[in-house]
């Protein structure tokens, strides 16, 4: 018994050694730096600010001596969690319970707003108020969706909220027209042919009656990954895919973003899983190719003009077609990558120094442009070059073994290039560019030594400051 006793202490020991990430000695310092920099990392992300508070259901109820809340939130990272009321209201027995178990965490306030601290979790909240009067409005926090209100025993069927989210108490709250609880969802997908293959899906909302919570079911195509949900209301995505939103009053519009590892051949509208009776009875696609990449044949849906849709305005270039639920489109690929690369977009600015004695210039060029195919640069046999840069860095100077001509190769599709080198021999012809790449726009500027003047150029567009340039037909 000993040795299986001991035996199995030694297995399980190199796994307690490891159950702690390792820091090195010279980084112990920064750990509370780090800490600081990534807090909120496990909060989601909407509107781009992280969303660690999940509010849950409020439940209020008050009478002529105070009034007692209910309030339960989740918190995605350790986050201050605000309250009801203000600092007037005598807000007091606040207990909070987690996991069936009653902790204490000390009440704090900001400006008149209470509020706790607490660690990622799951809570209930219960308090209580004690006042002489009655107030007019009790404040809430800004994020609360679903509502419920009691004033004196009777039920308020429809709280009111003021924008600065403060809840209207009993008999003065002014009256309301009552609206049904009601919603209408479309769906509009963008699908973007890329490495890897987008999709984003975006989700008109149009909300009427109380604020509460609504399920809209999984919105994601399937085999996607979601990877980003933007949204202006309070939401939650479950382990189902399924997306829940705290709702209100109002026009919404969600942008979910997601992914497939590899292209899709087939794709389909989302099923209505949870059999929703506002689910829309088609959806509009848009389709957004990726010439570089490949070319693909879409087959499937009703093509329509974008423009007698309502789909998002930024979209409205693009294909555009109606899918219903039984509808599919199958994207064909027809060919992949660029048959023919775009040729080399360069241009040349090249300055000479001639020889005192004329034998030779030295030169100086200035490359610029776009690299598309051919990754090297050779220069031509009449110049022997020095030194080269790129990006203001000195490249090696090689020999082709193709044609044995000296040159660079380059790694960049972004050209900026520096050449020195000498042109020896006839001062009576010079090579246009020098280099064995055809380009776009080429100017020459010569420096002349005392004793030395330029009598004509022939071969080019236009030359300035020659002998023959400074006579005209009308001087003839």
């Amino acid at each position: 018994m000993t040795r299986t006793t001991l035996l199995l202490f030694l297995l399980l020991f190199p796994n307690i050694l490891f159950c702690e990430p390792y820091i090195p000695d010279a980084l112990q310092p920064w750990q509370e730096w780090v800490k600081q920099r990534t807090e909120k990392r496990h909060c989601a992300e909407v509107g781009g600010s992280p969303q660690c508070v999940w509010p849950g259901k409020l439940s209020i109820e008050t009478n002529t001596t105070g009034g007692l809340f209910s309030y339960e939130l989740s918190l995605d990272d350790p986050s201050e969690a605000p309250l009801p009321g203000d600092n007037s209201l005598g807000l007091h027995s606040v207990v909070i319970e987690h996991s069936g178990n009653t902790i204490e965490a000390p009440l704090f306030l900001k400006g008149d707003t209470p509020f706790v601290k607490l660690p990622a979790g799951s809570y209930k909240i219960t308090g209580k108020f004690s006042w002489n009067r009655p107030p007019r409005d009790l404040r809430i926090p800004k994020s609360i969706g679903q509502l419920s209100l009691f004033v004196n025993g009777k039920q308020i069927e429809t709280p009111h909220l003021t924008d600065d989210s403060k809840l209207w108490l009993g008999e003065l709250q002014p009256k309301t027209v009552e609206q049904s609880d009601s919603f209408s969802i479309n769906l509009f997908r963008k699908l973007d042919d890329g490495v890897p293959f987008h999709v984003t899906t975006a989700v008109s909302l149009r909300i009427s009656g109380n604020a509460r919570e609504i399920t809209l079911g999984n919105l994601f195509p399937k085999e996607s990954v979601p990877i980003r949900v933007l949204s202006p209301l309070p939401y939650r995505l479950d382990e189902t895919r399924n997306l829940s939103v705290q709702a209100k009053p109002g026009t919404y519009e969600l942008r979910l973003q997601s992914l497939f590892s590899t292209p899709p051949s087939t794709l389909s509208p989302t099923p209505n899983t949870l059999d929703l009776k506002e689910w829309p009875e088609d959806e509009v696609w848009v389709f957004e190719p990726n010439e570089l990449l490949r070319t693909v044949e879409l087959h499937g849906g009703l093509p329509v003009d974008p423009n007698r849709t309502k789909l998002p305005q930024e979209w409205r270039n693009l294909r555009a077609f109606i899918l219903t639920p039984t509808d599919a489109l199958s994207l064909k690929e027809v060919r992949r990558g660029e048959t023919t690369s775009a040729p080399n977009q360069l241009a040349l600015n090249r300055q000479l120094w001639l020889d005192l004695n004329g034998n030779g210039f030295t030169v100086r060029d200035e490359l610029s442009g776009t690299m598309n195919r051919d990754w090297r640069l050779n220069s031509s046999p009449q110049l022997h070059l020095g030194r080269v840069a790129v990006d203001g860095e000195d490249q090696l100077i090689t020999t082709d073994t193709t044609n044995s001509l000296a040159g660079v190769e380059l790694r960049s599709q972004r050209l900026a290039l520096t050449a020195d080198s000498r042109m020896e021999g006839t001062t009576s012809k010079l090579p246009s560019v020098g280099w064995d790449h055809n380009v776009s726009s080429l100017s020459t500027t010569l420096f002349t030594p005392p004793g030395w003047s330029l009598l004509a150029v022939t071969g080019v567009d236009e030359a300035a400051g020659s002998w023959a340039s400074t006579w005209t037909l009308l001087d003839v």
